[in-house]
């Protein structure tokens, strides 16, 4: 009886997250659509070589219109649905209503990644969906990755840099058990490109992480520090009024810094 009622909640969820995404591409496609009507409609002189390719031509803003459309109703519908990710350890093997919504909110966030997160990374936009996603997101702000996962679980202060493809998620998964912490960057950190941010990360005022580094789950990266590489270790303090230079984050991982090796604290 169990494992029926498993099941059962995972074709529920999978049924609704079908439907759902149904009418959100159809009602983001409307704009786009009429767009692309009103163009077809528009008198073009010339022959029939000059209207195709003013067709063709509008397809790219007619998909700009469908990508913003879709971000804002993808935002909409996550929270009307209450489709966000919770903290805490779920058993992925009893598939409970934590784990369901979970997955919805992903699986809703992977589509708008997909389509339209490439393109938008890096703009106000991008920003805008994020909030609406439910991050809580400063003023300055620049997140320039479309990876972010578990959206609504990530607090930015004002002036936070993502740099690009770096990652960023509030879960994993150990031993079949799901586990879910959300990620503070405090106001003005930096982190660098390509890094990974594992669950539970804390990077303090001014906290940087150099690019290409792992974050461990649960890390809390000080207030004015430097940390860097595989897993991220301390590479430098700086005073906070110091605007450290590339030399910081980009110190090999063996050499150390004013006399500490670059674990130490």
């Amino acid at each position: 009886m169990g494992r029926l009622r498993r099941w059962l909640r995972v074709g529920w969820g999978v049924a609704a997250l079908l439907v759902v995404e149904s009418l959100v591409f159809g009602v983001s496609a409307l704009p786009a659509i009429g767009f692309w009507s009103w163009v077809a409609r528009q008198p073009v002189l010339g022959p029939e070589i000059v209207r195709t390719l003013v067709l063709a031509v509008s397809v790219a803003p007619a998909y700009l219109i469908f990508s913003c459309a879709l971000m804002f109703s993808t935002a909409l519908a996550c929270r009307v649905l209450g489709w966000q990710a919770s903290e805490g350890s779920f058993v992925v093997r009893e598939v409970g209503a934590e784990v369901v919504a979970w997955g919805k909110h992903n699986a809703a966030a992977h589509v708008v990644r997909v389509i339209c997160g490439e393109l938008f990374r890096a703009t106000p936009v991008w920003r805008w969906y994020l909030r609406g996603m439910g991050a809580s997101i400063g003023r300055g702000v620049h997140v320039n990755t479309a990876a972010v996962y578990d959206i609504n679980l990530f607090r930015m202060g004002d002036h936070v840099v993502v740099g690009g493809r770096a990652q960023l998620s509030a879960h994993l998964v150990e031993a079949g058990v799901l586990k879910v912490e959300g990620s503070v960057f405090e106001r003005g950190a930096t982190i660098g490109t390509g890094s990974i941010i594992s669950p539970g990360v804390r990077v303090g005022e001014n906290g940087q992480v150099g690019a290409l580094s792992f974050v461990t789950k649960g890390t809390r990266v000080p207030s004015n520090t430097a940390y860097g590489g595989v897993p991220a270790r301390l590479i430098k303090r700086f005073d906070p009024v110091e605007v450290p230079g590339e030399e910081v984050l980009y110190r090999g991982p063996g050499e150390s810094v004013e006399g500490r090796g670059p674990g130490e604290g």
